[in-house]
């Protein structure tokens, strides 16, 4: 497990990264719980509408879209494990997403463009 601290917008979190095909594949599916402070950060090869499902999961999630200069460029707040097989995809095109505990986006006042730094 490769995991980092970083930073979004003002708020410190620890993050796994996942960047091959069968780590964003597997995704948060299965586990118990994503911790308050924890994120799970897909890194992608290129740019795109970079899709995310809720299969096999077991709690909601906040969504987060970054383009290549890591600025949040969408966001998806609250996903439910219910609305599997929806894909959520962004208005725009990202290279990175974040996946964090549902609430983390409005706890920590994010908001679009807003930077995200990994240390």
């Amino acid at each position: 497990m490769n995991q980092k601290n970083a930073v979004i917008g003002e708020t410190a979190l620890k993050v796994e990264i996942v960047d091959t095909l069968q780590e964003r594949a597997k995704g948060l599916s299965g586990r118990d719980n994503l911790k308050q402070k924890e994120g799970l950060f897909f890194v992608f090869e290129e740019d795109d509408y970079h899709g995310i499902w809720m299969k096999d999961m077991n709690f909601s999630i906040d969504i987060i879209w970054l383009d290549s200069t890591m600025q949040i460029v969408d966001y998806k707040e609250n996903a439910s494990p219910d609305s599997y097989p929806k894909v959520f995809k962004p208005q725009k095109k990202s290279r990175y997403v974040l996946e964090v505990p549902a609430g983390f986006f409005s706890e920590n006042n994010l908001k679009l463009y807003d930077e995200m730094t990994i240390l």
